[in-house]
Formats: C-alpha cells, sequence, structure tokens
C-alpha cells in the first residue's frame, strides 16, 4: 500500500511528491505498505515535515487525525499517479485544521519485503525504522513495546496480517531527554486514532533513563518513537 503521512502546524506543507522520481510498492492482501525510491534516486523534500510531538500541550487535541484511502491500482506507476493527483488537488485546496495528520494511501497489488525495500532506500533518508512482529497473533501495535492501542484493546483483523513494516522520514517525532511519563504517552496516544491502525508511533524506551547515556546514544534520549512519513 502506497502511502504518504503529513502532520504539524500547517498540513498544506507536504512533501511534494511530484518532484519525487519513485517506484511503489506492496501487496494489497498483506496490508503492508511501502513507497519505493528508485535506487539512484536522490529524494529532496520540498520541506521539513517533522516537529517533536512532545512540545505541544498533551491535554490538548489535534485539529485532525484522518486516512484517505484511494481505490486499489494495479501498478506502483497507477498509485504514483493518484497520490500526485491528491496531493496537487490537497495543495490547492488546503485544510481548515491548524494542526493533525493525515495519511494517504493507495493499494496495490505487487509484493515486496519490508526489509528489502528498506535496504534499498537511499542511506540519508532518515529517520529509518523496521517493525517485525514475534508472530502473526500479535496484536496491532500503536506504540512498539506495548502491542496496543492505548486502551488495552487490539485491531485483531489487522494484526492478523501485519507481519513486518518499514518506513523512513518523520511526520511526527516524540523524544525527550526526561524519563518516559505520562504526559509523554499522552502526546504521542493524541496523534493516534482508533479509526486510523495505519497510524502508528514506533520506537523504544531506555531501560534506565537514570543511567548515565554514552555519547552514541544522546541524540535518542531517554526515548524515542515515531510516526514515519513514508511507510
Amino acid at each position: 500500500m502506497a502511502s504518504a503521512a503529513a502532520a504539524g502546524h500547517g498540513l498544506a506543507r507536504l512533501m511534494e511528491l511530484e518532484s519525487t522520481k519513485c517506484n511503489i510498492s506492496a501487496k494489497l492482501i498483506s496490508y503492508r505498505q511501502s513507497v519505493h525510491l528508485r535506487r539512484h534516486t536522490r529524494y529532496h523534500p520540498s520541506c521539513s515535515l517533522s516537529m517533536n510531538g512532545c512540545q505541544g500541550d498533551p491535554k490538548l487535541p489535534i485539529g485532525i487525525i484522518e486516512t484517505r484511502t484511494f481505490p486499489a491500482v494495479a501498478s506502483p506507476a497507477l498509485a504514483m499517479d493518484t497520490l500526485n493527483s491528491a496531493v496537487r488537488e490537497w495543495k490547492a485546496n488546503p485544510p481548515f485544521y491548524t494542526s493533525g495528520i493525515i495519511r494517504l494511501q493507495v493499494p496495490i497489488q505487487q509484493h515486496i519485503e519490508a526489509i528489502d525495500w528498506l535496504q534499498a532506500q537511499q542511506q540519508d533518508l532518515l529517520p529509518r525504522c523496521f517493525f517485525s512482529g514475534r508472530s502473526q497473533s500479535n496484536r496491532h501495535p500503536y506504540f512498539s513495546v506495548d502491542f496496543t492501542n492505548g486502551n488495552g484493546r487490539s485491531h485483531n483483523s489487522f494484526a492478523r496480517h501485519l507481519v513486518s513494516v518499514a518506513g523512513v522520514g518523520s511526520a511526527v517525532l516524540f523524544r525527550d531527554v526526561h524519563s518516559f511519563a505520562y504526559s509523554h504517552w499522552r502526546s504521542i496516544k493524541r496523534f493516534l486514532s482508533d479509526k486510523c491502525p495505519f497510524i502508528c508511533a514506533y520506537g523504544a524506551i531506555r531501560f534506565d533513563a537514570r543511567a548515565n547515556i554514552s555519547p552514541e546514544w544522546e541524540a535518542f534520549g531517554s526515548f524515542y518513537f515515531n510516526i514515519p512519513q513514508m511507510l
């Protein structure tokens, strides 16, 4: 399933997919998602979409959380055309929201392994993430550490098909040097919705936030979660 996500204070700032030469591949029945960039084509987004969601007020809801699914297509080229058309229309008529996250997705009938897709991307596409469930019986994660949607419920029909997910870029990230707390959980949760199970935050928390941080891990902070820009 080809997809792109945008988040922040200015939803109309979605990257210009039209300027990105890319192939898109996925397997419709398994709900795997990907946007496959050609190995020799560099990706230059027109603007930075990434924001630290922990810097906002966790008690305030965001303006919109929405997934827009377009009809299934037979080839990656047709999927790219659909996304480009949707982006052009969106830029011409931006939504009237000051904050939020919108996911655009196009199902296509082509298979590629998530890890193979990730390895094929340019190495300067950061951040990069890969999630693989331990078994097909896992519940779908909003957070990869607890395999639930944050309310103790799971998306069982989706989880039966989830095998692995790869993503690049960041629509919104969540990071802090302080220990992970309830306020941080609320900051992440407000960007997620039961109605949009593919909008997920992937990441991890330090085992011991009180221990000294090694220099190579300073950028990670006490925890790091990310909602990928492309899946």
